[in-house]
């Protein structure tokens, strides 16, 4: 048999058939747009009804999946292509796409444990970034960049994982985390979900920066529950509640990282927005020079912990040493 229909009712077909258990669960909650073409074959043997083969496909045209915050997806634009389905399995291939306001391509197959893997690739622009996520670090964006990715999906749990090198994306932020646009930087990006309420997500940008984050769910939104972010070196597997630093630089000037947060709190303040400061609640850095308010500080070794007025250090330089409350 043959369908022709809005995608929302192919959805909603999908979701009251024999071939919701192989969607595991990822298209319960899609929004979307746009025509479909439904072909179905079902075949039940009379000597054997357990034996019924269902097979179909499903034709795709200029179709819209509205962003879903919930399992981490993206809008996607102008969605072109067929999946083709049995009652047990799902198989897509080059499915083009519109996503982060460039082309991309999808692919889509049932592994063997029944859960279900997404391969996407495509590339990415600064100006959808900003317009995705706007803070100091993608308002440093200039440029374009491939990225590939892999959503598993194992009901109730989905799997995020995005990779690119960068290539043509320059960033200009200040020192060590500044690239140009022809440089290669590796950035990795790992979302996995740990129950239903809870994530770890995974970041490393080259040997630079690297960050382990568990979250959990407060009313709707995830919130760090604890993390570690390493400069320079690898970041922990965090234990303690709260977000904690490990930095060690041959050189840091303060005075630019000052500067670009000033800018930022002017920004914010003319477009009437606020953010929300990520509580650091321990810190440990070691900088050979550092540069704050127009002065050179050597061998600076500083720890911190917050308490309830503040925090407390341990500063040890070439040209002072002692404790401070802040």
């Amino acid at each position: 048999s043959e369908v022709q229909g809005n995608i929302a009712d192919g959805i909603k077909y999908v979701n009251n058939s024999p071939i919701k258990s192989s969607t595991q669960g990822f298209t319960d909650s899609l929004l979307t747009a746009g025509k479909g073409h439904l072909l179905l074959t079902l075949k039940i043997p009379l000597e054997n009804v357990d034996a019924t083969n269902l097979t179909g496909a499903y034709k795709v045209s200029n179709g819209i999946i509205y962003a879903n915050e919930q399992i981490g997806l993206p809008e996607l634009n102008n969605i072109n292509g067929t999946l083709n389905f049995t009652e047990s399995n799902l198989n897509a291939q080059n499915i083009s796409a519109e996503v982060f306001g460039s082309p991309a391509k999808f692919s889509l197959k049932t592994q063997a444990n029944k859960g279900i893997v997404i391969s996407a690739y495509g590339r990415v622009n600064d100006a959808s970034i900003k317009k995705l996520a706007p803070n100091i670090v993608t308002n440093s964006l200039q440029g374009s960049a491939d990225w590939a990715s892999e959503i598993s999906v194992r009901a109730p749990l989905i799997d995020i994982s995005l990779k690119s090198n960068l290539v043509g994306m320059a960033i200009t932020l200040p020192a060590p985390f500044n690239k140009a646009a022809n440089e290669a930087m590796s950035l990795s990006i790992d979302k996995k979900q740990v129950s239903l309420d809870k994530d770890s997500v995974t970041l490393n940008l080259g040997k630079i920066f690297s960050a382990n984050i568990l979250r959990s769910a407060l009313t709707n939104d995830l919130i760090i529950e604890r993390g570690d972010i390493g400069i320079n070196m690898p970041a922990i597997t965090p234990l303690a509640p709260g977000l904690s630093v490990h930095a060690k630089l041959d050189s840091l000037d303060a005075d630019e990282w000052l500067t670009l947060l000033n800018q930022r709190e002017s920004v914010s303040s003319i477009n009437k927005t606020s953010t929300t400061p990520f509580v650091i609640n321990k810190t440990d850095l070691a900088i050979q020079k550092l540069i704050i308010f127009g002065r050179r500080i050597n061998a600076l070794k500083l720890s911190a912990e917050s308490n309830n007025v503040g925090y407390k250090m341990a500063i040890n330089s070439l040209e002072m040493t002692g404790d401070v409350q802040w």
